[in-house]
């Protein structure tokens, strides 16, 4: 199946997928984590500042993060660079966080054409993806470029909002589809 985590920043799309990649590797089912902002290092200091204990999980070799800035290769190349750790690390369930930084460097067309094979590719192989999309909120979310791409082909669409209500900050979780 594949679930799609929209939002703002700050709405812990990323500590939504950490939990998700640990509670996979608790299942013992291997993880591959596409990060596209934060390198390794940083992603698992980061999550063992909330409680989520990655380090073990890579150590163990049941977690593989695999860190690239969207900028430094072309559209193609990340689904190449996707496909070949597919094959060598043979994972079950993959993340991608966030896929929404795609968009800057290729079109919204090029962009979805990707991410319409890159879904299909890990539908067919039966794998599980958990894609993250950076929304922004002066914009409508369902008119964003990403979002549109993936959100059509998700089975599970999840939108978290972070609201400031009689000056104390609420977080909400919107299922927008399931």
């Amino acid at each position: 199946s594949s679930t799609l985590l929209t939002g703002t920043a700050g709405t812990s799309k990323t500590i939504l997928a950490g939990h998700f990649a640990f509670s996979s590797c608790k299942h013992k089912e291997r993880v591959l984590y596409f990060s596209f902002e934060e390198s390794p290092d940083q992603l698992i200091r980061n999550m063992r500042s909330i409680g989520i204990t990655l380090k073990s999980q890579v150590k163990s070799n049941l977690l593989y993060i695999h860190a690239s800035r969207p900028s430094l290769q072309g559209l193609e190349m990340h689904l190449l660079a996707l496909h070949k750790l597919l094959e060598e690390f043979k994972p079950p369930t993959v993340i991608i966080n966030p896929i929404s930084s795609l968009i800057t460097i290729g079109s919204a067309r090029e962009v979805r054409a990707m991410v319409v094979r890159l879904i299909d590719l890990l539908k067919i192989n039966n794998i599980n993806a958990l894609f993250t999309a950076l929304t922004h909120e002066n914009t409508n979310i369902y008119n964003d470029a990403t979002v549109d791409a993936v959100s059509s082909l998700a089975d599970t669409w999840i939108n978290l909002r972070n609201e400031e209500k009689n000056n104390d900050r609420v977080r909400s979780l919107l299922i927008v589809k399931a």
